[in-house]
């Protein structure tokens, strides 16, 4: 965890104890969110959406289905308002002789986390732009921040007071842009390679920002109001933020579903009356009283149309880095040749597009086979989702991969003409694609994969570990060769399995 995280955490605990002190209003606090500052910024087709007031109150104007094209950079903000939080001190000047202060009337937000979950689970059509390099990694994936500019007088892009001009800006002693998981293995000081493999924002630390308890002072008072109001509307709402952008990578449809986290918002409320000597006391709440009101957003759907990016092999093997397969997961050895060998694993965060470096194999005569793990939508791909990922491998796909052949199970590997494959599968761990080539680039060898739904058969496909074997090429003897091929057919008749091979 880091520094900033243990911060948040820290203020989050100490919220908390306080609002167990003391006792709750009579009536509970209500919040209300609205979207602010909707665009498309990139593209041929810019469009900005907001709100105006209709009635009685403010209602959205704009659509909540966004039309975007592959390319465009989408952005939204969010502002809040708390009401029904008046200040039983309100108006009133307390405190001792040359310290004292008018009481606030609307008493406003303590905190407040905004978490932005999307149905694009790992960004394969509606990417997260990110803030390098990263700050830190989670069970080695590393972290980034969204791109939100926070509303703070202290530090930020954004200084503006409630829509109307009604009240000063915020200044928030705590912030924390939400996290985007990036790539496994990206340099996180260049961030070279790094990409967003999670299309959530703020799902392990949300959009925060807070405040400790205020001195009786002018500015102290003034924090105490912050987004505290009579009435909701946009007009009395202030910007929570702004600028939290994604760009569109492929055509499809993607749901955003922001909403305020109950554990991380809290608002101020009196607990002790104050007098002509004595300031009043206040103490932060969460939501979780009776009374307490959080409002929702409305789901943006945001609909990407416009033409494939450039369609690439899904399975490349190589002598160097590949171009155009993100970044370097890391390196899985393979040690001997043959069955005395030891393959070689390397897990991976579940990643559609990237590449694995595998050294260890003999030029002269291995024969070099790959183990995947093959995930869809977060679970191991059943044999019929495997069997339309073989079908786009070897040629039924937007560009077929050469001179490979990819099979649901081990022994699919022998019926490759180059080579005999015998003996048990060498693979710990479940494994649900194998691939074999010939030829392959020898002792260093970078096996790119790309599953990042070029292919619309393939949305949600992704792979979350390789381990690499070197399989002796040597023929055996008639006779060998006759009983392998008995025992193959004893093993196809009781183990269905989905082989192609692409020549």
């Amino acid at each position: 965890m880091t520094s900033r995280k243990k911060t948040k955490a820290l203020w989050v605990l100490s919220m908390a104890a306080a609002a167990t002190l003391g006792g709750k209003a009579a009536q509970g606090a209500d919040l209300s969110l609205y979207y602010d500052n909707i665009n498309v910024l990139s593209g041929t087709d810019p469009q900005s959406y907001g709100y105006a007031a209709q009635g009685g109150g403010t209602r959205y104007t704009g659509p909540t289905t966004i039309n975007i094209q592959v390319g465009d950079t989408f952005e939204f903000g969010i502002d809040a308002v708390l009401t029904n939080n008046v200040n039983p001190d309100a108006g009133k000047d307390y405190g001792p002789k040359g310290h004292d202060v008018v009481q606030p009337s609307c008493l406003g937000l303590s905190s407040l986390a905004i978490v932005v979950p999307s149905t694009d689970t790992y960004a394969s059509k509606l990417a997260p732009n990110v803030v390098t390099p990263a700050f830190g990694t989670l069970s080695g994936v590393p972290e980034y921040y969204c791109t939100v500019s926070f509303n703070n007088a202290v530090g930020t892009q954004s200084v503006v007071g409630s829509n109307n001009g009604a009240a000063s800006a915020p200044n928030w002693s705590a912030s924390t842009p939400g996290e985007v998981y990036g790539s496994f293995g990206a340099d996180t000081v260049t961030n070279a390679g790094a990409k967003a493999i999670s299309g959530d924002i703020g799902v392990g630390s949300g959009i925060f920002q807070g405040n400790s308890p205020q001195p009786n002072t002018v500015a102290g008072m003034a924090a105490l109001s912050q987004y505290g109001a009579a009435t909701a509307n946009y007009g009395t709402a202030t910007d929570f933020f702004d600028s939290l952008s994604y760009t569109a990578i492929h055509p499809g449809t993607v749901t955003l579903s922001p909403y305020s986290s109950i554990y991380d918002a809290s608002y101020w409320e009196n607990t002790m009356a104050g007098s002509a000597s004595v300031a009043p006391g206040y103490k932060a709440l969460q939501f979780t009283n009776a009374g307490d009101v959080m409002g929702t957003l409305p789901v943006l759907v945001i609909n990407i149309t416009g033409p494939l990016p450039t369609a690439q092999p899904i399975i490349s093997l190589t002598s160097a880095a590949p171009v155009g397969y993100g970044s370097n997961e890391g390196t899985a050895s393979v040690v001997g040749s043959g069955y005395g060998s030891a393959p070689g694993y390397l897990a991976v965060a579940p990643a559609a597009t990237s590449y694995v470096h595998v050294n260890g194999f003999d030029p002269q005569g291995d024969e070099e086979i790959y183990a995947l793990d093959v995930l869809v939508n977060g679970s191991q791909a059943n044999s019929a989702q495997i069997a339309v990922l073989i079908d786009a491998i070897v040629g039924d796909g937007l560009v077929p991969s050469s001179n490979m052949l990819a099979t649901d199970a081990w022994y699919g590997l022998a019926a490759f003409e180059h080579a005999i494959v015998f003996g048990p599968d060498p693979f710990l761990g479940t494994f649900n694609l194998f691939l074999e080539t010939v030829n392959g680039p020898g002792p260093d060898a970078y096996l790119g994969f790309d599953v990042s739904s070029r292919d619309s058969n393939l949305e949600g496909y992704t792979i979350s570990e390789v381990a690499a074997f070197a399989a002796a090429a040597a023929v055996p003897e008639p006779t060998t060769l006759g009983l392998l091929a008995l025992g193959g057919l004893g093993l196809l008749n009781q183990r269905p399995r989905r082989q192609r091979r692409n020549r």
